[in-house]
């Protein structure tokens, strides 16, 4: 038991050191560590412009998201995500989307506001049955990936 919990504590401690980096480096790059939910002060610097939260267990995100109007990558890939906030709609600099391998099972309409959008990639999200006709208003996007794969 104490060997879990000397586990849990360290891996806490990678995660808020990760947080604190952010800050300087203006990418958060959380991917691959395991967390089932975003911490709340991820989204405080509205300057973040990367963000990888990509191969986790997450199954929200958090509204604030919206805020980071200067974001322009978030790799979110391979979690549990079963919609998005309909704040992703704010994330005007947002180049590159990838929520491929998730749970998504619809796409807010907000999604043709994100005009700096060029690559969106929503393969691997078999319960993901239509696409926002609204995403023909991101003018430069030129990848879709809607592949689902196959067993």
């Amino acid at each position: 038991a104490f060997y879990t919990f000397r586990l849990k504590m360290q891996h806490a401690r990678i995660v808020m050191q990760q947080v604190e980096v952010a800050k300087k480096r203006l990418k958060l790059d959380l991917g691959g560590v395991g967390i089932k939910s975003v911490p709340e002060n991820a989204f405080e610097w509205p300057k973040l412009k990367t963000i990888w939260l990509h191969e986790n267990q997450i199954s929200k995100l958090p509204d604030s998201i919206g805020g980071l109007v200067e974001l322009t990558q978030l790799r979110l890939y391979g979690n549990r995500l079963k919609m998005l906030p309909d704040t992703v709609s704010n994330l005007c600099a947002l180049q590159l989307l990838w929520l491929q391998n998730n749970h998504l099972r619809s796409l807010p309409t907000g999604v043709g506001c994100l005009s700096s959008l060029t690559i969106l990639d929503i393969s691997d999200n078999p319960k993901l049955s239509e696409i926002p006709v609204e995403l023909c208003q991101c003018a430069i996007l030129n990848t879709l990936n809607t592949e689902i794969g196959r067993a």
